[in-house]
Order: C-alpha cells, then structure tokens, then sequence
C-alpha cells in the first residue's frame, strides 16, 4: 500500500492521523514503512538513509547541542526535545523548544510534571507545540487525561490497539509505529486489527502460529510489512469509528 493509496482512503471529514516510523539505521524497515505510507523518523544524532520528517533525541542520554546540530543538518518537520521530568525544569525545556522551533514546524513536549500542562505554551518561536504521551510501560509518568483538553497531543510508542485507546479520550494527531519492529524481531509477529485464525494474541500474530513459518531470512520483514498495512488499515478503520479501541481504566483518564 503507497501513501497515494493511504491518501486515496482517508475521507475528507475524517479526522487525520499521522503516523511515524523511527528506523533510523535500518534502510529496508525504513523503505517498508514507507511504502505503506508511513512517514519516516530517527532518532538523532545517529545515521539515517533518507530524509526524515520527524526526529527524536534519547530521553535517557539527552544531548542538546549535538541533537539541535543534527535539527539543522536533516530538518524534520517536527521533533521531540528534552523531557519535561521535574518542575524546576521547566526553562530547561522551553529552552530546548526555543532552539529547535528555529528549525522545524512542530515541537512536541513531553510532559511528567503533574498540574505542569497549563504552563506549557502551544506555540515557541512561532512554531506550534504539541504535547507528547508516552503509550505502554512509561504510560505510569505521564499526567492524567484530563489534563491535556483538546491540546494536540502526539503517541510516544506502544502498541497500536493501545494508542488507538488513547486517541478515544485525547486530540491525538500523530503516533510513533515504531513497535511493529521490535515485534517483527523479536518474534516475528504483525499487528492486527481482525484475529488471525490460529495466533494466540488478538493482537498479534507469529507468522508460524498462522502457517505463514515459510519466509526464512526474510521473516522478519515479512511481519513488518505486514504489521505496516495493517496498522495504515487500522487507524482508518479506527477514525471512521468501525473499529472500537480498548477501554482505559484508572487515573488517567
């Protein structure tokens, strides 16, 4: 499926989601994403194979004067920039938005700080800012639900049934697929938004669970391109409300 295919699906008073795919030093996941519409990313600084659209810095080693040199030298529409972890930060990160919103369109928050969302702008430099959300394990250090409004919010990893939850109670505009890889590896397992016959998850399914073991080396490109289609798939199915999203329970909604 080519993003021609993916524009031709999406209906004009639907609701768009973009979707993003960080491969960054991977160049056949990079081209699988692509070629089912996806939009490609990568962390930076680190090497990437074709131009990207959106960038994200390492959370866990941040390095701000080599990740806003690495802005400048790929220009991605919109990026990611220092976690906003602890309330003395604040500055820190605004200082962070400042530097890359003199650069890309879009800059996407993350914040951690409980009550802290109402002291984020939605624009820095006259470029928007968007709120990011982590989906899965780091969902916990996240604020609760209703803490965003209708801000735009964008999906920091996490399964897509799980980030389609999310997008029930926020503005989710874009989200990170990046999953679909490690699954692809690890397991060799795609995403589904129909049952497989035969896998044991609803949600996935391994490519010899459903007598598809036949691909060899080239398994685990098999389930990307697999899990790719059907995510692109899902997320339509999903904003046309066809396919309903998991119920979330507890404090953050």
């Amino acid at each position: 499926m080519t993003r021609q295919a993916v524009a031709t699906i999406a209906q004009p008073d639907l609701p768009t989601i973009d979707l993003y795919f960080c491969a960054a030093d991977n160049r056949r996941q990079a081209q699988i994403a692509i070629d089912a519409g996806i939009r490609y990313g990568a962390q930076l600084p680190g090497r990437v194979h074709q131009p990207i659209e959106f960038a994200d810095q390492n959370w866990r080693r941040p390095r701000r004067a080599e990740y806003i040199e690495a802005l400048r030298t790929h220009k991605p529409q919109l990026c990611t920039v220092l976690d906003w972890e602890r309330e003395e930060q604040l500055s820190e990160v605004l200082g962070w938005a400042e530097d890359a919103a003199a650069i890309v369109d879009t800059v996407i928050i993350i914040p951690k700080v409980w009550n802290g969302i109402r002291m984020i702008p939605t624009a820095i430099g006259g470029k928007s800012i968007r709120l990011g959300i982590p989906c899965g394990p780091h969902q916990h250090t996240a604020p609760p639900f209703f803490e965003f409004g209708r801000r735009p919010v964008h999906v920091l990893g996490g399964q897509p049934h799980r980030q389609m939850a999310i997008a029930h109670y926020l503005n989710v505009v874009s989200v990170d697929c990046s999953v679909t890889a490690y699954m692809a590896r690890e397991k060799c397992a795609f995403w589904t938004y129909k049952r497989e016959r035969g896998a044991k998850s609803r949600w996935w399914a391994q490519l010899q669970e459903v007598g598809l073991g036949d691909y060899g080396k080239d398994a685990m490109y098999e389930a990307l391109t697999r899990s790719c289609a059907n995510v692109v798939c899902g997320w339509q199915l999903f904003l046309a409300g066809t396919l309903q999203p998991l119920k979330i329970r507890g404090r953050y909604r």
